[in-house]
């Protein structure tokens, strides 16, 4: 969840406590209600993302 000293990404099963967890946390993108199957596409947007974050560095 940190990158860069910042806390980015967060997975909640309720969006009313992602949204306040993000909001207390100072966590810029979260995620609510995902089912598994969505989970793993999530993870590897993340990581190519992030890749892609570390290759233009």
């Amino acid at each position: 969840m940190h990158t860069h000293g910042h806390i980015h990404k967060g997975m909640f099963r309720k969006v009313k406590v992602a949204k306040w967890v993000s909001e207390e946390l100072g966590i810029d993108e979260y995620f609510a209600r995902i089912l598994p199957h969505q989970k793993v596409d999530i993870v590897r947007d993340l990581q190519k993302r992030a890749y892609m974050g570390r290759s233009l560095e």
